[in-house]
């Protein structure tokens, strides 16, 4: 026929099809934070019907996304709002990808008319997705660190003194099972004199090495700062090396200046001590 019109009993009309996941990131599982799943729906066929859709990928309290809803002869969206859903992924697929069926249940004690080779169309759209954990491959995310200011007091009695050696030790605490690769400036100021000193220290895995020190630093204090500002980034995630990340996670740090007595004399150099007597 290429019309019909009657009482129609048949099957009901089952498709499948997948989204490929256009992201960097390799997602091994995820919980959802947020996200958005829309269905657009046009019917061309003109009659009622009952829908039911399912994302395999997606779950939450152990049931897979389902939902069933009917359609009119009017264009229809469906919105459907993926917090709190388990994201669970093929970790070596290439691209990731997620599967859902579509399944059109047709009346069959309703009269109805039929032109064939009409249809109806349903888009899929996933968007907005936003991870409160997540575990795989992440693409790298680069957080900047705000600055932190530090003034510093030195005693007058070394002011025309020079330390020899200077050592920085940084200790880190990280509850991020990810890399996180550090960069750091550190400027001295000197506001008497407008001198001023950096020191870069960049790419350092303070997942892989929470602790480390940094020496060649003695000019950051030999200009006689009055404070000195830390800024920089942190890079966090790694496509090539599997771990995992929520938005609860931190990162805090203690940087210590270790300065041992050891000082510098030149023809420049004096120190004033009251004399006292030797007995």
């Amino acid at each position: 026929f290429s019309e019909f019109q009657g009482y129609l009993n048949q099957d009901a009309m089952v498709d499948s099809n997948k989204i490929n996941l256009e992201t960097a990131t390799r997602v091994d599982e995820a919980v959802l934070n947020s996200g958005n799943l829309k269905l657009s729906i046009i019917n061309n066929i003109g009659i009622e019907a009952l829908i039911n859709f399912s994302l395999s990928e997606f779950t939450k309290d152990g049931e897979v996304l389902d939902t069933t809803f009917s359609m009119s002869t009017d264009p229809l969206e469906v919105l459907i709002d993926l917090s709190g859903y388990l994201l669970n992924l093929n970790l070596d697929s290439s691209p990731q990808i997620i599967n859902y069926v579509s399944t059109i249940n047709i009346p069959s004690e309703d009269e109805m008319s039929l032109t064939f080779g009409q249809d109806i169309s349903i888009n899929v759209n996933i968007d907005s997705l936003s991870f409160f954990e997540v575990s795989g491959y992440v693409d790298p995310v680069v957080v900047d660190i705000d600055p932190i200011e530090q003034e510093i007091d030195l005693p007058d009695q070394i002011e025309d003194l020079d330390f020899a050696k200077l050592i920085m030790d940084f200790s880190f605490q990280s509850s991020i099972a990810l890399p996180v690769f550090l960069n750091l400036e550190l400027r001295s100021y000197n506001d008497d004199t407008d001198e001023s000193f950096l020191r870069l220290i960049e790419n350092v895995n303070i997942t892989e090495t929470p602790e480390f020190s940094v020496d060649s630093v003695e000019q950051l204090i030999n200009i006689k700062p009055d404070r000195i500002i830390a800024s920089g980034n942190a890079r966090v995630g790694s496509l090539s090396e599997f771990g995992s990340v929520t938005v609860q996670d931190t990162i805090s740090g203690n940087l210590t200046i270790a300065a041992p007595l050891a000082f510098e004399i030149n023809e420049q150099s004096k120190i004033d001590i009251e004399p006292s007597e030797l007995s």
